[in-house]
């Protein structure tokens, strides 16, 4: 992790010697001093942290983190981007002078500070040298070492206690056994610990396994660091050992061994598995050894890589095949679990007085059967009293590390974060501040703490993608969507067990000062900060609760920690009463601080915080209750992202537009359809449309940076919708309060914006069109695109829409079905119809609406009937229809929908739901779909989710023990099973 710190800080180096080069003077050539070392104990580092050269590696990360802090506090009081330029000549030299005199003092400083860097440096150059110079030291070999020795330390767990496993078992030996006679390559893929190498090794011992296929072998992976090892390992398997087929393998170079293997295995129907592959290098360099003699021949990979053995597979002509190896499902965990605490007491039963914390033990390890078995293993042989059971839930990071039965497991699960390049790992840290993040969130946090690198021609919000689906693509990170109609949210997020490592892994590295939040006076067992003053400066502050953030205050207040502090997130859920922001005293100390993310929090009095951090890039104050910014938000220069939406802001500072490195700006909008409640209706969109919200400032068309601008009023007459053509880097621009008048500048705006993604336009009004004829084609990259506000007639470009995934349209009342319009788009996935047709009739045609996934239909009051052809929709997952009053049955054709797992309905008439209850004419439509939720309004005007209603079951309204009951019998279809249950209005 050193080396990452130290490849962040070379990056700011170089920055600043490039920019800042006329400022530095005589301290230039001591920069680039400093720079020259950081560069060689970079290298040094990468080789690997060493043992030997463990004892040095906290004090050259912490030496780079206080070369970065020389480098903020030389922008921050000397660099030119704090003052005006002149335009004469003369006051310009004048300008320049005066600066030079006012900065006298501080340039001493900062001198002294970095000839005291150098002096640490040089010092540091001294202990490299002298360990280099040591025999052993090669920390690739110690690395490879380590990863051997904690692979066949795992425990061992006998077939009888892997619960869960026979399905994933069938599946991959059905992947074994069928298909064509082509060779084909399955990667089993799955988190460390999630039983790749075990459910592998039970298919490999199968006796009908060995029947099947003559020739196998199994090759763990990282124990050959040499290739030539492996093949010849390989070679002496599959030949069964035999020593006359051997002779002369030893002497072989690589690509002879793979010729006498291709030669070998040539005609031949054979099984290997390679266990544990970690770098796609190690599959491209052997995969031509595996010749497809067209027998059935079948090569596993397990690995934490989805990708791993996809590499030229295209070339080679093989077939392939990932198999993403499944969670534990519902009782799955609980049940392993108690087959290993539990496995001398009848049936495994768990004793009442310990099913709690059981069962919370359970929870905390995730769902990985490797941590479940062996903290089980544990377990049982503990004594079975709360005490020492509670002590383990609550200490089960430290417990895995002190005993030695357990410390292998920790260390297995470690294995993909120490496997990580080195850009991703401060990636993967943030993970152990917070479990999970919304998608972009993540990635602007990235951007602000500097995690991303520059690369030419790109963004940084594409870079930060590509570390995103990397991590993804190593299993270190799970993306999962969040689709409630119409507004589908990415949220990324860690197991609970990763979550826990790294929590230790920042605490190891000094990525993050995590407060227990005990009060307990000292660190508690996890490595976290108690209240005391810690030992190391404190540089990213994650806070997530009350009481952490009353152990933050009092921390700062009583040290000069708030000085170093550059990253604070603070994320409180359980308060009521807003919290102060640090006092103005403390306020002034935090000069370092790059990112400050209040998400979700009450805060009260910002002015002053704000005021202070002239270095923040990054400052979220969304879905807090907050109703104005102070003006001094024009000092923080170096800003670019800015969150206020869920805010009470109506008004922004005219100062903004001084902020030219601003890239993200958001506002709060009444009208947006990510915001808006679930469950609203026709009458409470029209509400919301004439709501005031923020007006763009004059001058927005300065901030020529921008690539998100959402979502402002612009219907004002004062040229703001002209100022939008400037704005050509826009990937993402959301505008409301659009009147008919200014159609034709806002299309002339939007063509010059030839990198938009998402585009989101309101009317000012119900009964004000929006005017988009003009534009003559859409953006070509454009994805989003959500219109609200009458159109009559989709404009003719909306054919055109060939990289779009989602559209929106509200209140449109179209004459002409939309779905002829839309049903062609390649790309599309998400459609939402919000009154935004007027007619009677929705059909699609034969293959029309090839990757839709969902579709969402509310308030087409005049729809009578929906179609679906044969082989339309074939990826239809979801289908909610809303408040559809004249619609009088479900979809024709909704019978040929496979892939319809989930039917929604809401607001729907009686006549309409009794079709589909039992003996229901459109029952037997509906009985492939796994999930069909009802939800229905109360006579108290609120709402309830139900499941497949059954009304001619329903009886009315009987007080029972002082609260108004309603009786009903209601029907859950899931799967193919149905189960009654009686609804309760409490």
């Amino acid at each position: 992790m050193a080396d990452v710190a130290m490849s962040l800080l070379l990056r700011k180096v170089a920055t600043m010697l490039s920019e800042e080069a006329d400022l530095l003077g005589g301290l230039r050539a001591e920069v680039e001093d400093i720079e020259h070392e950081l560069i060689g104990m970079q290298n040094f580092l990468t080789t690997g942290e060493a043992s030997i050269v463990k004892n040095c590696v906290d004090e050259v990360r912490e030496l780079a983190y206080d070369t970065e802090d020389c480098i903020d506090s030389f922008r921050l009081h000397i660099a030119k981007e704090s003052r005006p330029k002149k335009e004469d000549g003369c006051i310009c030299f004048l300008d320049e002078a005066l600066h030079y005199l006012k900065t006298l003092l501080r340039r001493y400083q900062i001198a002294k500070e970095i000839k005291k860097i150098k002096a640490k440096a040089e010092r540091l150059h001294q202990i490299r040298s002298r360990y280099q110079t040591l025999p052993g030291s090669s920390t690739r070999q110690a690395s490879l070492q380590r990863r051997n020795d904690v692979r066949s330390a795992a425990p061992c767990v006998d077939e009888d206690q892997l619960v869960g496993m026979e399905e994933r078992r069938s599946k991959l030996m059905e992947l074994l056994r069928g298909g064509d006679g082509q060779l084909t390559v399955i990667s089993v893929v799955g988190l460390g610990g999630s039983g790749k190498t075990t459910v592998a090794w039970n298919l490999f011992e199968d006796e009908g396994v060995k029947e099947t296929f003559k020739y196998r072998a199994w090759i763990d992976v990282p124990q050959q660091s040499d290739y030539r090892v492996l093949l010849r390992n390989l070679i002496r398997q599959l030949q069964h050992d035999r020593k006359d087929l051997s002779q002369g393998l030893g002497s072989m170079a690589e690509l002879q061994l793979a010729n006498q293997l291709k030669r070998f295995l040539r005609d031949k129907k054979y099984m290997i598995i390679l266990d544990d592959v970690r770098e796609p290098s190690v599959w491209e360099r052997i995969a031509g050894a595996f010749p497809d003699s067209k027998n059935g021949s079948r090569v596993m990979v397990t690995s934490q890589i989805h990708n791993i053995a996809s590499h030229d597979i295209g070339s080679c002509g093989y077939l392939t095949c990932v198999y993403q190896l499944p969670d534990l499902q519902d009782d799955e965990p609980w049940d392993l679990f108690r087959r290993r605490a539990f496995r001398a007491n009848p049936g495994f039963a768990c004793p009442k007085h310990l099913e709690d914390v059981a069962k919370s033990i359970v929870e905390r390890c995730a769902g990985l059967p490797l941590a479940i078995v062996t903290v089980g293993g544990l377990l049982a042989n503990k004594p079975h009293t709360r005490y020492e059971w509670n002590r383990l839930r609550d200490g089960l990071i430290p417990v895995l590390q002190s005993n030695d039965r357990l410390a292998s497991v920790q260390r297995i699960l470690s294995l993909g974060y120490d496997d990580l390049p080195a850009h991703l790992k401060p990636c993967i840290l943030c993970f152990g501040a917070m479990q999970k993040f919304k998608q972009t969130r993540l990635m602007r946090i990235w951007t602000a703490e500097g995690f991303v690198q520059s690369v030419e021609g790109r963004t940084p919000e594409d870079v930060a993608m590509d570390y995103l689906k990397e991590l993804a693509n190593r299993s270190m990170v799970q993306v999962s969507e969040l689709e409630p109609p119409g507004r589908p949210t990415k949220i990324c997020r860690v197991n609970g067990f990763m979550h826990e490592i790294l929590k230790f892994k920042c605490v190891e590295h000094s990525a993050y000062t995590l407060l227990d939040g005990q009060h307990d006076g000292n660190n508690n067992q996890h490595g976290l900060a108690s209240p005391e003053p810690p030992s190391r400066k404190i540089r990213r502050l994650p806070v997530n609760s009350s009481q952490m953030y009353r152990d933050m205050a009092s921390l700062l207040q009583r040290t000069d920690c708030a000085s170093s502090v550059r990253s604070l997130i603070i994320a409180i859920r359980d308060q009521t009463d807003p919290i102060p922001v640090p006092s103005p005293e403390l306020s002034n100390k935090f000069v370092m601080l790059r990112m400050l993310d209040l998400e979700g929090t009450n805060v009260s009095g910002l002015s002053g915080l704000i005021a202070s951090c002239r270095l923040l890039r990054y400052l979220s104050l969304r879905d807090t209750n907050l109703d104005s910014l102070p003006k001094s938000l024009g000092k923080l220069l170096n800003l670019e992202t800015l969150d206020l939406r869920g805010t009470r802001i109506t008004r922004l500072p005219a100062e903004v537009i001084k902020l030219h490195r601003l890239r993200h700006l958001h506002v709060s909008c009444p009208t947006s359809l990510d915001r808006a409640p679930r469950d609203i209706s026709l009458a409470g969109w029209y509400e919301l449309l004439p709501q005031p919200g923020v007006s763009a400032p004059l001058g927005v068309g300065g901030l020529t940076g921008l690539v998100k601008l959402a979502l402002f009023d612009i219907g004002h007459g004062d040229g703001v919708v002209g100022e939008l053509r400037n704005l050509t880097q826009l990937r993402k621009l959301g505008v409301r309060c659009i009147r008919k008048d200014d159609g034709e500048q806002l299309c002339a705006a939007i063509e010059k914006m030839s990198c938009l993604r998402s585009l989101v336009l309101h009317s000012v009004g119900t009964d004000e069109p929006l005017h988009l004829q003009s534009l003559s084609s859409p953006p070509q990259l454009l994805e989003h695109l959500s219109l609200v506000g009458p159109l009559g007639n989709l404009p003719t470009w909306a054919r055109l829409l060939c990289s779009t995934v989602r559209i929106d349209l509200v209140g449109s009342r179209l004459m002409d079905d939309p779905f002829d319009a839309f049903q062609g788009l390649p790309n599309l996935t998400h459609l939402s119809l919000i009154d935004a047709f007027a007619g009677r009739h929705l059909c699609s045609s034969y293959g029309g609406f090839k990757r839709l996934k969902m579709l969402h239909l509310s308030c087409l009051n005049g729809l009578e009937s929906v179609t679906v052809a044969d082989g339309a929709m074939p990826a239809l997952g979801q289908l909610s229809i809303w408040y559809c009053g004249g619609l009088e049955q479900v979809p024709s054709g909704i019978e040929t929908l496979t892939s319809l797992e989930e039917l929604q309905l809401l607001g729907m008439r009686e006549e309409f739901l009794r079709k589909l209850t039992d003996g229901g004419t459109d029952r037997g439509k509906v009985e492939h779909i796994r999930l069909i939720r009802m939800i229905m309004q109360l006579q108290d005007g609120s709402w309830r989710h139900l499941v497949d209603v059954d009304l001619s079951d329903i009886e009315g309204e009987a007080e029972e023990g002082g609260r108004r009951r309603t009786r009903g019998t209601f029907l859950e279809h899931r799967s193919g099973e149905i189960i009654k249950w009686t609804r309760f209005n409490l």
